[in-house]
C-alpha cells in the first residue's frame, strides 16, 4: 500500500519517496522522476511509473538494490544518466517506444539484468549505459542489447559477431588484449569511438560493406594491427581512429587509411606526405619534437584539431590551395615557427590554432575568411604584424591577446564582432574601408 504522504511533489515533479519501499505505484499527475528521488531505497521491491511521465531523473533509482521489476509508461522520453546504476536486483527491463536518450551509466551494474529491450525511437545512449551488467552476456561473453553490441566480457582471442547487430558500440572491445581476431556481420553500419581501442592483440579487421562510420579512438593503440579494409560505404571516421597503429605505418612512419593521414610515429625532422591524402586528422603529429619541416601536398583539405601541437622544432608551414579549415589547436605552442602561409580558400581558423607560437612575425589572413575564433593566435608574443581581409566579420575573444609586440592593427569595416579582450588594450585598432 502507498499512503499519499510518501511523496514529495513540487509542480508535477516527484522530488523524493520517504515511504517504507515495497511494491510502489507512483500516482498518476505526474510528468517527471526527479534526480535520486528513490536513491538507496533498498526496501523497494517494485514500483510502477504512471502514464504521464515523460522524464526519470539522474540517479532517480540508483542503488535500489532489493528492486526487481519496473514498469515504464508509455510516453516516456528520457532516461537520465544512472536512473537505475546499481539495481542489482532489477532482471527485466523494457524500454517503451518513444524513449529517445538514454543517459550515461543508465543502468551501470545492473548485475542481474538477464533482458532488456529497446525501441527503434532511441536514438542517443550514453555512455556505460548497461557496462557491468554481465548477465545480458551470451556465450561468447557479449553484452547485446536489442540490435546494438555494448560490451565483450569474454577472454576468447576470436569473437565472431552475430548477425542482426547493427552497431558496435563506444568502449564495446576496448582494452580486450587477447582478441586476436574479430569477424563483423553485414549489417552493421557505426563502429563506435574507441570500439576497439587498445586491443594491442588484434592483427587484421575486415569492415564489411554498409558500415558508414567509424568512431573517434575506434581502432587507437592497436599496435598489432598490420591490415584494415574499409569499404567504400564508410563516409566518416573520426579523428584518432587508427592512431597508435604502429603496424600500419608505411617508411616514413605515416599512417595512412583512405586517403587519411592518422598518425606520425617516425624520427624524420622532414616529413613529405604523399600525394593523395585529403585530410591530416586530429592529433596526427602532435608532440612530434623532432620535426622540423612539413611537406603538404595540394589535394588536403583539412587539418584536424590539434593535429601539430607542441611541435617544438617545425619552423615553417606553407599550407597549400585546398585546404579550407585549420582545426582547434592545430598549431598551439609550435614555439619555434616563424612563418605560415595560409591560402586562399581558407574559411575557418579554429580557436587557438596558433595560441603559444612565440617566434611568428607575421600573418596575413586569407580572403574568405569569416571568423578568427576565441585564443587563434593568443601568446603570439614575436607577432608585429597581421593583415585581416575585407569579409572578416568575427574576431574572437582574446584573439590576438599577449602579441605584445602588436601595436597596430587595421580593422576591416566588414568586422561586426569583437570578442572582449581580442586585442591587448595598448594596441592601436584603425577601422579600415574596403581596398
Amino acid at each position: 500500500m502507498c499512503d499519499a504522504n510518501d511523496f514529495v511533489i513540487d509542480n508535477g515533479v516527484l522530488q523524493k519517496y520517504t515511504g517504507p519501499g515495497g511494491d510502489v505505484s507512483i500516482p498518476q499527475g505526474l510528468t517527471a522522476i526527479g534526480e535520486a528521488a528513490f536513491s538507496h531505497c533498498w526496501s523497494l521491491r517494485s514500483v510502477v511509473i504512471p502514464q504521464g511521465v515523460t522524464s526519470i531523473g539522474r540517479d532517480a533509482f540508483s542503488t535500489c538494490t532489493g528492486l526487481h521489476s519496473v514498469a515504464l509508461p508509455q510516453g516516456l522520453r528520457a532516461i537520465e544518466a544512472f536512473a537505475f546504476a546499481n539495481c542489482s536486483s532489477l532482471r527485466s527491463i523494457a524500454v517503451p517506444q518513444g524513449v529517445t536518450a538514454i543517459g550515461d551509466y543508465a543502468f551501470y551494474g545492473c548485475t542481474g539484468l538477464t533482458r532488456a529491450t529497446l525501441p527503434q525511437s532511441v536514438t542517443a545512449i550514453g555512455k556505460g549505459a548497461f557496462e557491468g551488467c554481465s548477465s545480458l552476456a551470451d556465450a561468447q561473453g557479449l553484452v547485446i542489447v536489442g540490435s546494438i553490441l555494448f560490451y565483450n566480457l569474454g577472454p576468447a582471442s576470436h569473437v565472431a559477431i552475430p548477425e542482426g547487430v547493427t552497431a558496435i558500440w563506444d568502449g564495446a572491445f576496448s582494452d580486450c588484449t587477447s582478441l586476436v581476431r574479430v569477424e563483423i556481420p553485414q549489417g552493421v553500419t557505426t563502429i563506435g569511438s574507441e570500439a576497439f581501442s587498445f586491443c594491442q592483440s588484434l592483427t587484421a579487421v575486415e569492415i564489411p560493406p554498409g558500415v558508414t562510420a567509424i568512431g573517434r579512438e575506434a581502432f587507437f593503440r592497436c599496435t598489432a594491427l598490420t591490415r584494415v579494409t574499409i569499404p567504400r560505404s564508410v563516409t566518416a571516421i573520426g579523428d584518432c581512429a587508427f592512431k597508435g597503429c604502429t603496424g600500419l605505418a608505411d617508411a616514413q612512419g605515416l599512417v595512412i587509411l583512405r586517403n587519411i593521414l592518422f598518425d606520425f610515429i617516425g624520427s624524420d625532422s622532414h616529413v613529405a606526405i604523399p600525394n593523395g591524402v585529403t585530410r591530416i586528422a586530429g592529433w596526427a603529429f602532435e608532440d612530434s619534437a623532432g620535426l622540423r619541416s612539413i611537406a603538404i601536398p595540394q589535394g588536403v583539405t583539412e587539418i584536424g584539431p590539434k593535429a601539430f601541437r607542441w611541435c617544438k622544432s617545425l619552423t615553417a608551414v606553407e599550407i597549400p590551395q585546398g585546404v579550407a579549415t585549420i582545426g582547434e589547436a592545430a598549431f598551439f605552442r609550435c614555439t619555434a615557427l616563424t612563418r605560415i602561409t595560409l591560402p586562399r580558400g581558407l574559411t575557418a581558423i579554429g580557436r587557438s590554432a596558433f595560441e603559444g607560437c612565440t617566434a611568428l612575425g607575421c600573418i596575413a589572413i586569407p580572403q574568405g575568411v569569416t571568423e578568427i575564433q576565441d585564443h587563434a593566435f593568443s601568446g603570439c608574443t614575436a607577432l608585429t604584424s597581421i593583415t585581416l581581409p575585407q569579409g572578416l566579420t568575427a574576431i574572437g575573444r582574446s584573439a590576438f591577446e599577449g602579441c605584445t609586440a602588436l601595436t597596430r592593427v587595421e580593422i576591416p569595416r566588414s568586422v561586426t564582432v569583437l570578442g572582449k579582450n581580442a586585442f591587448d588594450d595598448g594596441v592601436e585598432l584603425v577601422r579600415r574601408d574596403s581596398l
